[in-house]
Protein backbone atom coordinates (compact mmCIF):
# COMPACT_ATOMS: atom_id res chain seq x y z
CA UNK A 1 0.00 0.00 0.00
CA UNK A 2 2.71 2.10 1.01
CA UNK A 3 4.37 1.62 -2.24
CA UNK A 4 1.22 2.47 -4.20
CA UNK A 5 0.90 5.56 -2.43
CA UNK A 6 4.57 6.54 -3.03
CA UNK A 7 3.68 5.82 -6.90
CA UNK A 8 0.37 8.20 -6.59
CA UNK A 9 -1.79 5.08 -7.37
CA UNK A 10 -5.64 5.84 -6.25
CA UNK A 11 -6.82 3.15 -3.60
CA UNK A 12 -9.96 2.07 -4.72
CA UNK A 13 -12.57 -0.39 -3.91
CA UNK A 14 -16.37 -0.82 -4.55
CA UNK A 15 -18.57 2.03 -2.92
CA UNK A 16 -19.86 -0.70 0.06
CA UNK A 17 -18.96 -1.03 3.43
CA UNK A 18 -18.52 -5.14 2.93
CA UNK A 19 -14.62 -4.85 0.45
CA UNK A 20 -14.17 -7.42 -1.80
CA UNK A 21 -11.14 -5.97 -3.57
CA UNK A 22 -8.80 -3.28 -3.71
CA UNK A 23 -7.21 -1.84 -6.48
CA UNK A 24 -4.40 0.85 -6.95
CA UNK A 25 -5.32 2.75 -9.86
CA UNK A 26 -3.76 5.48 -12.66
CA UNK A 27 -5.46 7.77 -14.38
CA UNK A 28 -3.80 6.53 -17.43
CA UNK A 29 -4.31 3.24 -17.79
CA UNK A 30 -7.85 2.53 -15.09
CA UNK A 31 -11.23 2.18 -17.17
CA UNK A 32 -12.92 3.32 -14.50
CA UNK A 33 -10.78 6.27 -13.31
CA UNK A 34 -10.64 7.28 -17.07
CA UNK A 35 -14.53 7.53 -17.67
CA UNK A 36 -15.52 9.32 -14.88
CA UNK A 37 -12.18 11.90 -15.20
CA UNK A 38 -14.52 12.63 -18.97
CA UNK A 39 -17.23 13.94 -17.24
CA UNK A 40 -17.45 17.45 -16.55
CA UNK A 41 -17.38 16.84 -12.40
CA UNK A 42 -15.75 13.92 -11.71
CA UNK A 43 -16.18 14.40 -7.98
CA UNK A 44 -19.95 13.74 -8.54
CA UNK A 45 -19.35 10.38 -10.29
CA UNK A 46 -16.74 8.82 -8.42
CA UNK A 47 -16.19 10.06 -4.29
CA UNK A 48 -14.96 8.58 -1.54
CA UNK A 49 -16.44 10.00 1.69
CA UNK A 50 -13.37 12.89 2.28
CA UNK A 51 -12.03 15.85 0.98
CA UNK A 52 -8.59 17.60 1.58
CA UNK A 53 -7.88 20.37 3.95
CA UNK A 54 -4.79 22.25 3.96
CA UNK A 55 -2.64 23.71 6.81
CA UNK A 56 -1.34 26.95 5.75
CA UNK A 57 1.57 27.42 7.98
CA UNK A 58 2.78 23.65 6.59
CA UNK A 59 2.41 24.52 3.01
CA UNK A 60 6.04 25.36 1.20
CA UNK A 61 4.07 25.79 -2.07
CA UNK A 62 6.48 22.76 -3.72
CA UNK A 63 2.96 22.20 -5.86
CA UNK A 64 3.76 18.12 -5.43
CA UNK A 65 0.15 17.92 -5.09
CA UNK A 66 -0.89 20.13 -8.32
CA UNK A 67 1.84 17.63 -10.40
CA UNK A 68 -0.26 14.52 -8.45
CA UNK A 69 -3.88 15.22 -8.88
CA UNK A 70 -5.05 12.46 -11.05
CA UNK A 71 -8.64 14.51 -11.39
CA UNK A 72 -6.42 17.91 -12.07
CA UNK A 73 -8.56 19.30 -8.81
CA UNK A 74 -5.66 20.77 -7.65
CA UNK A 75 -4.08 24.16 -8.26
CA UNK A 76 -1.56 26.87 -6.36
CA UNK A 77 -3.37 29.55 -5.06
CA UNK A 78 -1.89 32.83 -3.72
CA UNK A 79 -0.97 30.90 -0.64
CA UNK A 80 -2.28 27.48 -0.51
CA UNK A 81 -3.24 24.76 -2.60
CA UNK A 82 -6.94 25.34 -3.99
CA UNK A 83 -9.59 22.42 -4.90
CA UNK A 84 -12.01 22.32 -7.31
CA UNK A 85 -14.67 19.95 -5.16
CA UNK A 86 -16.24 19.55 -8.87
CA UNK A 87 -13.62 17.41 -9.89
CA UNK A 88 -11.87 16.04 -6.46
CA UNK A 89 -13.19 12.89 -5.48
CA UNK A 90 -11.23 12.47 -2.31
CA UNK A 91 -8.51 9.99 -3.17
CA UNK A 92 -5.69 11.58 -1.04
CA UNK A 93 -3.28 11.39 -3.63
CA UNK A 94 -2.44 15.09 -3.00
CA UNK A 95 -1.83 14.25 1.04
CA UNK A 96 0.01 11.08 0.82
CA UNK A 97 2.83 12.97 -1.64
CA UNK A 98 2.90 15.77 0.17
CA UNK A 99 6.39 15.88 1.96
CA UNK A 100 5.50 18.54 4.79
CA UNK A 101 2.15 16.80 5.59
CA UNK A 102 0.43 20.12 4.77
CA UNK A 103 -2.39 18.75 3.14
CA UNK A 104 -4.95 15.88 5.39
CA UNK A 105 -8.03 14.29 4.82
CA UNK A 106 -11.18 14.71 6.49
CA UNK A 107 -14.42 13.18 6.13
CA UNK A 108 -17.51 14.91 4.58
CA UNK A 109 -20.23 15.32 6.40
CA UNK A 110 -24.01 14.60 5.50
CA UNK A 111 -23.26 11.88 3.29
CA UNK A 112 -25.18 8.85 3.18
CA UNK A 113 -23.34 5.69 4.63
CA UNK A 114 -22.56 3.21 1.67
CA UNK A 115 -24.72 0.18 1.06
CA UNK A 116 -24.18 -2.75 3.62
CA UNK A 117 -22.39 -5.40 0.06
CA UNK A 118 -22.75 -5.02 -3.87
CA UNK A 119 -25.92 -6.54 -3.92
CA UNK A 120 -27.58 -3.93 -1.76
CA UNK A 121 -25.33 -1.20 -3.90
CA UNK A 122 -27.22 -2.88 -6.98
CA UNK A 123 -30.32 -2.16 -5.40
CA UNK A 124 -29.45 1.12 -4.80
CA UNK A 125 -28.58 1.68 -8.19
CA UNK A 126 -31.82 0.49 -9.29
CA UNK A 127 -33.86 2.75 -7.47
CA UNK A 128 -32.32 5.54 -8.05
CA UNK A 129 -32.54 4.96 -11.89
CA UNK A 130 -36.24 4.70 -11.79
Amino acid sequence: MRKAEQAGLVHASVNAQEIDFLCNCCSCHCMILKTALQQPKPGWVLYSGYQPRVNGDLCTKCEACVERCPSRACWMGDQTPQFDMDRCFGCGVCATGCPTEAIRLEEKTGLPQPPRNRQALRETLETRKS
